[in-house]
């Protein structure tokens, strides 16, 4: 359905006229579903038979109906009401269904298989190193939000970044000459979604989800392609955006790890598995985790999360401290007071603290965040944020903070 569609099935679905007519409480019109089945309920309607799929469309969002069906086996209960219509009096009718999330795959991901057909042919690499694991270059991949507004002059950043990233490889050989791991961190919300996540989201994407995911995929193979042959061992990480989560309405309604951002870091992951001169590219995607710990060189131990977990404070930075202390302090989490850097994105904009441990929140490749504009009264800086982290060898644990 595309936006033209849209807008007409909006205007086309009946809706109650006055205030006289009211449901009861376990009829009040809109979508409520837990644990992947539910309840629909219409709005106030002449008698009819409501198309479920344009309902679906109309309280959960364009589209909305590819992941949710109502049985077409099932009875349909309706209840009546007298109110004031066009005509005077007249009788209206809501139609209650059971909703049910579709538990399949939403289409046959050709385009995946054939990555991993491609990758299969490739030749084995013999001739890679060890990594002595002094330092390691970091790439943040953050909040690009594929499938908005300005998409098209996101892809035209990315890849001049991916050009400057190059560039800076080189001149950090020149500095460092046991550079030899490459650590791609994907801090979340790599695609927009549909709807869900602020007002007139709707309207203001230029992509499906599956068009979305599809890009944002072959973004993510660009980098560890260009850049993982320059070096003897890479490792991605993967933290789990709010823009991921399967939602209804404004509320998730389904697990932690089921998200976006982890499809896109496992299926990534599958196409560099089939790659024989791959071998040395390692990840690590959480399953329900929203926040971890690892310990990419000897001694230096990186935390990564999204950052839409930090609500305490009045900045980006005061909100992520005091989240982080009320982590580290947990038990489950004490694994955190050993973090030496913590990256998070979120925020669309780069800003650091720096004491025992360095907090950085990384930039984003959008072509400007009103949600980030509309909160801070600031614009972002458009680029992809790179460090350099260094183990225990080292007194300092990072260095070389750039945006690319």
């Amino acid at each position: 359905m595309n936006l033209d569609d849209f807008v007409q099935a909006r205007k086309d679905v009946p809706t109650s006229k006055g205030n006289k007519i009211k449901p009861s409480a376990d009829w009040v019109p809109g979508v409520e579903i837990k644990g992947g089945r539910g309840s629909i309920t219409t709005n106030a309607i002449p008698k009819g038979n409501p198309n479920w799929n344009d309902w679906i469309d109309y309280w959960l969002g364009k589209g909305e109906s590819k992941d949710f069906y109502v049985r077409e086996d099932e009875p349909v209960n309706f209840r009546t009401w007298d109110g004031w219509g066009d005509n005077g009096i007249q009788k209206f009718y809501y139609f209650k269904a059971n909703i049910y999330a579709r538990k399949t795959n939403k289409y046959d991901d050709k385009e995946l298989k054939r990555l991993i057909s491609n990758a299969k042919k490739k030749k084995v690499d013999d001739r890679r190193k060890k990594s002595k694991n002094n330092k390691a270059l970091v790439l943040c991949m953050s909040d690009w939000q594929v499938g908005k507004e300005g998409t098209e002059e996101m892809l035209d950043r990315f890849y001049k970044s991916l050009d400057n990233i190059d560039k800076h490889i080189k001149h950090l050989r020149k500095k460092y000459n046991d550079l030899d791991k490459l650590i791609i961190v994907g801090l979340g919300d790599l695609v927009e979604s549909c709807s869900g996540h602020y007002a007139m989201q709707t309207f203001t994407t230029v992509l499906d989800e599956r068009q979305q995911k599809t890009l944002a995929r072959q973004m993510l193979l660009d980098v560890f392609n260009k850049f993982s042959k320059d070096f003897n061992e890479v490792l991605g990480l993967c933290a789990l955006g709010n823009h991921g989560e399967k939602r209804i309405g404004t509320k998730a309604y389904t697990t932690f790890g089921d998200n976006k951002d982890g499809e896109l870091f496992d299926e990534v992951a599958q196409v560099l598995k089939a790659d024989p001169s791959k071998k040395h590219v390692k990840f690590t995607i959480p399953d329900q985790s929203l926040a971890y710990s690892v310990e990419v060189l000897p001694g230096t131990v990186l935390t990564i999360a999204h950052g839409h977990q930090a609500k305490r404070g009045t900045t980006p930075a005061q909100r992520v401290e005091n989240w982080f202390n009320k982590m580290a302090s947990k038990p489950s989490k004490g694994g955190f007071y050993a973090t030496n850097i913590l990256l998070v994105g979120h925020y669309h904009h780069f800003w650091t603290k720096e004491s025992e441990r360095l907090m950085l929140g990384a930039t984003t490749l959008d072509s400007g965040s009103q949600w980030f504009e509309e909160n801070g009264g600031e614009k972002s800086i458009p680029g992809i944020t790179t460090l350099v982290v260094h183990s225990n060898k080292d007194l300092r644990k990072w260095s070389d903070i750039e945006i690319l």
